[in-house]
């Protein structure tokens, strides 16, 4: 959650953006609820309770007002809500898997999804990351696996939520480490079955 810049550069940042806030969305009535989570010794107001249960108008990403749905809560949103502008910056490990587990509602979420998306830019992806896989172990750092992603323009077209969902289905511990690393080639396995698909292949 932000609700405001420092006046220059060299300012404190103001204590709303490090407050930390959980945003819940109620599937079974569309009410929203705003916990605040307080670390000890911030210095900040004790937490709790933000907002209570209810049904409320949002604005997305300086959208009209309207009441919120269950798609709002994707990383990188900018919720407007009871006059205060929220951005999602994590989705937590619950909400994803069920998230996941509901593809046609939720296809941010779904790799086969964003796989589709990706399919239509038509670009060489595989040739693209192996540029930076210098060992040749189709394995990459996540950190390199976005840079390369981002560098050789090669998912320019997702939101933040379905670069996240890319990730995440490319990420796995690396064997003797306690690190995770991007297998890329399980990307480009689900592009072409995805291809195959939609081509009407057995």
């Amino acid at each position: 959650y932000k609700e405001g810049e420092p006046e220059t550069a060299s300012d404190e940042p103001p204590a709303d953006v490090l407050r930390k806030f959980f945003m819940f969305y109620h599937l079974e009535d569309d009410t929203v609820n705003v916990f605040e989570d307080v670390a000890k010794n911030s210095g900040l107001p004790v937490g709790g309770n933000f907002l209570k249960r209810g049904k409320y108008q949002v604005s997305v990403n300086g959208g009209a007002v309207r009441p919120p749905s269950p798609q709002d809560l994707q990383l990188s949103n900018i919720i407007s809500l009871c006059g205060t502008n929220w951005k999602v910056i994590e989705v937590d490990t619950p909400t994803r898997t069920l998230c996941t587990s509901m593809p046609s509602l939720f296809p941010s979420f779904d790799p086969r999804a964003v796989a589709q998306k990706l399919l239509a830019e038509g670009k060489d992806i595989k040739a693209g990351l192996e540029r930076y896989d210098r060992d040749g172990t189709t394995c990459i750092s996540v950190d390199l696996f976005k840079h390369a992603m981002d560098a050789e323009g090669l998912w320019r077209s997702l939101s933040a939520q379905e670069r996240q969902t890319i990730v995440d289905y490319v990420s796995e511990p690396i064997a003797g480490s306690t690190s995770l690393g991007c297998f890329y080639m399980d990307l480009i396995d689900l592009m072409a079955c995805v291809n195959a698909s939609s081509q009407g292949s057995p």
